[in-house]
């Protein structure tokens, strides 16, 4: 079982049929733009566009950029990370 997202197009004399755009599947796994995700996180966009965006708001425009930093997963909990468990980071 899975719960679905759907939306509609809302321009006159469109059809209303809804199309599913987000999943969470049975085991938790969230899709968005695929109704069979494969991972925790699952993003499927068409074309070559941007098809995620991380926004910092925070702060002047030179310094609110976001970093993404990728941890592994290991025996500690999530307030004991240390450098120990970072495999590796972008910063913007």
């Amino acid at each position: 079982m899975a719960l679905d997202f759907a939306i509609t197009d809302n321009a006159q004399g469109a059809t209303n049929v809804p199309v599913v755009k987000m999943t969470i599947d049975h085991t938790g796994f969230v899709g968005i733009g695929t109704d069979s995700p494969d991972a925790n996180l699952h993003v499927v966009g068409a074309g070559s566009g941007d098809h995620l965006i991380l926004e910092g708001t925070l702060g002047s425009a030179a310094t609110s950029a976001p970093n993404m930093v990728l941890f592994r997963n290991g025996d500690d909990a999530a307030a004991d990370i240390d450098d120990n468990d970072l495999i590796g980071q972008i910063v913007f």
